[in-house]
């Protein structure tokens, strides 16, 4: 039996891609003599192994859900904004903004930045954290309830519909992978059916057909671009994972190797290939990511919170 490895699957990515990151679809100059290893990061200004705000507001959600044995906006929220007051380590503009409100008063439920419009670039923020969503809340005779929760957590930082759909998009493939479910397909329907007009919805569409097609990752992804944006981190990001399932850090390493928002898509896929892989999977090399025995602890108890309420 495979041991749950989702949180520390997602800091491991995090922590790989936190040395490259850029703010444009730059690819840092350090990544053509990378192999795969922990490095500091410049723009973080970070030591080697250490993780970001991707997983930083994982985890606060992931302990919200522990600590309230259920999804509570308002204790989430809380946590968000003690998080954003303390040193995050990275924090888009949507989310920002979303925290001054709360810091106002704001209810968690009016706090999230209105986006207008299809086609507004919206943040990958609410995609990055919904790993543990999937964990917990994944159940292939209710998704209804999934999607519910990703839209409340969403909507406390980014409100729009493209957000949502980004974050149950990541929420379900952690799902299925712990299901032992083939990816892409089911999302991709769903994601269609609840949210037509999306780029989500769209994207994943191209990403069902490329992967029929056997395109490689590569240049699937290059088509789809490497900004910051949910969709196109959300779409490649699970592109990498789709074309290698059964492996760990290669769909990781492809994923950042895509330059850009480096962090968000490698914590990304890793959640996601440490739902299918299972601890096991992961060289003892990549237990040197900050708060390993913290995350295994997390990992654990959402499991056995998922197991309470399937």
């Amino acid at each position: 039996m495979r041991t749950p490895a989702v949180m520390v699957g997602q800091a491991i990515g995090d922590a790989l891609g936190m040395p490259f990151e850029t703010l444009d679809d730059k690819i840092h100059p350090d990544l053509a003599s990378w192999g795969g290893e922990f490095r500091p990061g410049t723009f973080h200004k970070l030591p080697a192994g250490h993780y970001t705000d991707d997983t930083e507001m994982a985890m606060c959600l992931a302990q919200s859900l522990i600590a309230c044995r259920e999804f509570s906006g308002k204790d989430v929220a809380a946590r968000y904004l003690a998080w954003s007051q303390d040193t995050p380590h990275g924090m888009g503009g949507t989310t920002r903004k979303a925290m001054a409100a709360l810091a106002r008063g704001v209810t968690w439920t009016l706090s999230g930045t209105p986006l207008f419009g299809v086609d507004v670039p919206v943040g990958s923020g609410t995609a990055m954290r919904a790993a543990p969503l999937g964990v917990v809340f994944g159940n292939s005779n209710n998704l209804t309830r999934l999607l519910e929760v990703c839209d409340m957590d969403a909507r406390i930082t980014h409100n729009h519909d493209e957000a949502v759909a980004a974050s149950m998009a990541v929420a379900m493939e952690v799902h299925k992978a712990l299901e032992g479910m083939p990816p892409l397909q089911a999302t991709c329907d769903f994601i269609n059916n609840h949210f037509p007009r999306s780029r989500i919805a769209s994207g994943l569409e191209l990403a069902e057909r490329a992967l029929a097609d056997r395109v490689p990752w590569h240049k699937f992804c290059q088509r789809i671009g490497n900004r910051g944006n949910c969709y196109q981190i959300v779409v490649t990001a699970l592109y990498c994972a789709a074309c290698d399932p059964d492996l760990f850090l290669t769909p990781v390493v492809n994923a950042i190797a895509l330059g850009g928002d480096t962090d968000t898509r490698g914590a990304i896929v890793g959640a996601i290939q440490g739902a299918r892989c299972g601890l096991e999977a992961i060289d003892a090399e990549y237990y040197a990511v900050q708060d390993f025995d913290v995350l295994r602890g997390i990992d654990c108890d959402l499991f056995a919170l998922r197991a309470n309420l399937l």
